[in-house]
């Protein structure tokens, strides 16, 4: 093992920053009078660190760290830690009902799933399914089966949001081909599902099939049901691929990176092997390079080269550094994405990948209702909607700009 040095060239000055990391720490060893003497320093921003922890998704690991630690912290910040908390605990616990519920009826019509992320990822890295903060339910079917899982989610009363709920069969198809999920939001207890048919939306060499995850992938055991889950070589792909390709602008997707990384070791000659089968190698190093910068961990000897000899994925990690410490996101950025995409897939990937949003934008089925007998207009109305959202995109970025 060898350790990084200089890798980033700063950390943020503020203690915040520095203390979510300490608590977030894959083998935090948590002195609790000293992170008492930290919070209650004159120098130390209650509602930044509170802030710094809602938008990197921590929740349940900083609280579970702090808690030991109340009786010496104010009470209205531990107060509104706990009240967080129990709003991610309470979410956790209805995700965890719908998916054991969603897996009986699809179970009833012979349609075979795997869960991404959320639930079995939780359980996977922390042993239980409330740790890792999760947005919503990521369930993957094969591709033939997303419509026949679509009526199942329906009759058990969700909505498709994405894309909208009447959208013409020309406009699914086009939406279908060019993304990786539906979404869908259920009205009565506000939870979010995503059906996925592939893992990533960008044309990618990684791109398993449902057996080949189910090949690899373990089980969880929720209210009763046998669940598939990832695991193994995929799920490294997978977690580095997704979290590159976003700009790891979360914490929480280090810390899946720093988990893996310190509790389950893969063959690494054979996941190299594969991220190069895969294209997956830019992916892999900036992020087991960027989870080792943070945390101080030490780099696997078979990475290690495909860090220090590139200069772009060093220029990469320290980019997506500046996007954690900052709160930056690069969605709906379509230059800042683009760039993403030319350093985690091949060339072909990012040509189709311009050419489909120069052509067509999925976003203007929704704002823009024609019947299927004009869809061709989509092709007209493009340059201008392209130029309409950079200007909202724009706006929202100066008055979102910290002060």
């Amino acid at each position: 093992m060898t350790r990084m040095k200089g890798l980033l060239s700063t950390l943020p000055e503020g203690p915040e920053f520095r203390l979510l990391l300490e608590l977030t720490h894959p083998s935090a060893n948590i002195d609790q009078s000293k992170i008492i003497s930290e919070i209650m320093s004159p120098q130390f921003d209650d509602k930044k660190f509170l802030d710094l922890v809602e938008w990197h998704r921590v929740m349940p690991q900083v609280y579970h760290q702090l808690k030991e630690a109340k009786n010496g912290l104010p009470d209205d910040f531990f107060g509104h830690l706990k009240a967080m908390n129990s709003r991610c605990r309470m979410t956790s616990l209805s995700m965890s009902s719908w998916l054991a519920r969603i897996s009986r009826r699809l179970d009833t019509q012979n349609i075979t799933f795997i869960s991404l992320k959320g639930i079995g990822l939780s359980k996977h890295l922390y042993g239980e399914d409330g740790y890792r903060e999760c947005r919503d339910i990521d369930i993957l079917v094969a591709p033939e089966d997303v419509n026949s899982t679509e009526r199942i989610l329906f009759e058990l009363g969700f909505v498709r949001i994405k894309p909208y709920a009447e959208a013409t069969t020309k406009q699914l198809h086009y939406f279908n081909r060019h993304k990786k999920d539906r979404e869908y939001f259920h009205p009565e207890d506000g939870i979010l599902l995503e059906l996925h048919w592939r893992l990533i939306e960008v044309d990618h060499p990684f791109n398993p099939s449902l057996s080949e995850l189910m090949a690899t992938g373990s089980s969880i055991s929720v209210h009763g049901e046998k669940i598939a889950s990832m695991s193994g070589v995929h799920l490294w792909l997978y977690q580095c691929l997704h979290g590159s390709l976003a700009g790891w602008y979360r914490m929480r997707w280090i810390c899946d990176i720093a988990l893996l990384l310190c509790f389950h070791q893969p063959d690494w000659e054979h996941l190299l092997e594969l991220a190069d089968q895969y294209q997956c190698r830019n992916s892999l190093a900036e992020a087991v390079g960027l989870a080792c910068a943070l945390y101080e961990l030490p780099v696997p000897e078979l990475v290690h080269p495909s860090i220090q000899r590139s200069r772009s994925v060093q220029r990469n990690i320290e980019r997506s550094a500046n996007r954690l410490f900052n709160m930056l996101m690069i969605c709906g950025d379509l230059i800042a994405y683009a760039r993403r995409i030319a350093f985690c897939a091949p060339a072909s990937s990012l040509l189709k990948y311009l050419l489909g949003r120069c052509l067509i934008s999925t976003g203007d089925f929704e704002r823009v209702q024609l019947p299927d007998k004009f869809f061709f207009a989509y092709y007209l109305i493009r340059p201008f909607s392209f130029l309409l959202r950079r200007m909202i995109l724009k706006n929202s970025a100066a008055e979102n700009k910290p002060h």
